[in-house]
């Protein structure tokens, strides 16, 4: 998301995707709230894997695992068909290879084992939900298909193929889409849902015989930024900012330029009143 300038009579803002806010001209009782992306995608940042930690096998079942960026977690709750053949984090075989299949110029980590399997397809509606909501999710894809047996996961969502090739099963027809639906027969790869989500949501084509199997990934965490409210001054015009935010685990920074230097305010904790005599002060949260 690009910065967006949004100007009333006596109120100026700046709202970036990192979470930066410019103070200027506030005007008494104004309250905004934005929100602020931590490990935004970049070229060569690992991906942050599922760590699936239980499973339970029905139609629909389910299955739950976190995800921990930096000091922040994120739980990842799944739920429609789980075949048996699902695994948790560090039990059985590690699906994802040859590793050139699960990794591309953006990924450059592959999974390290945990799957959620699936067989039957049909009206199930299968979701995954993440809390707080995750940046740029990715999903691996072990063995869509069967040779001769085409499937279908139709999205809510659009995605990016990021790879495809041959998987642990062999060489079958490379990952394929149309629109929202990914096909397969026999195929592996990544797949990336650009944005930020709390959920994603998929059916699968009834027809194969043999299972499939996925997990899933982030490149971040998305967390509220910093709520902020103005406190009077002389003349009905604000001379001081309270932010408050709900996560300790986050330090609060600020810079007179956008760009930065940021410089780390220590000791500041949530409710934090600051001066606006200055011109302009930008303030984000960052990981400790």
């Amino acid at each position: 998301m690009n910065p967006r300038k949004v100007d009333d009579m006596n109120k100026t803002y700046l709202l970036s995707c990192r979470g930066q806010i410019q103070l200027n001209r506030l005007a008494l009782g104004t309250v905004c709230s934005i929100l602020i992306c931590l490990a935004l995608s970049a070229r060569g940042t690992p991906v942050i894997w599922a760590n699936w930690t239980s499973t339970q096998t029905a139609d629909p079942g389910s299955a739950a695992g976190t995800m921990t960026f930096g000091s922040v977690p994120v739980n990842v709750t799944y739920s429609g068909e789980v075949f048996y053949t699902s695994e948790t984090n560090g039990q059985g075989t590690d699906y994802y290879t040859p590793i050139s299949t699960y990794t591309s110029t953006d990924v450059t980590n592959p999974p390290l084992g945990g799957m959620i399997s699936f067989a039957v397809g049909g009206a199930t509606v299968d979701t995954i939900t993440f809390s707080p909501p995750v940046s740029n999710p990715i999903m691996a894809i072990m063995s869509l298909g069967s040779p001769g047996d085409n499937v279908d996961l139709a999205f809510n969502a659009p995605f990016t193929i990021l790879s495809t090739g041959t998987g642990w099963w062999g060489g079958g027809p490379l990952l394929t889409q149309t629109d929202n639906t990914l096909h397969g027969a026999e195929s592996d790869g990544l797949i990336q849902f650009n944005g930020t989500f709390s959920s994603i949501s998929w059916t699968v084509s009834p027809g194969d015989t043999f299972y499939s199997g996925l997990t899933v990934g982030a490149f971040g965490v998305v967390l509220p930024a910093p709520n902020i409210q103005l406190m009077p001054g002389t003349g009905g015009n604000a001379t001081s900012v309270v932010l408050t935010w709900s996560n300790s685990a986050l330090s609060l920074q600020s810079a007179t330029n956008v760009a930065g230097p940021y410089t780390t305010l220590t000791g500041a904790t949530s409710p934090y009143t600051n001066d606006i005599a200055i011109p302009q002060i930008f303030f984000r949260l960052q990981e400790n």
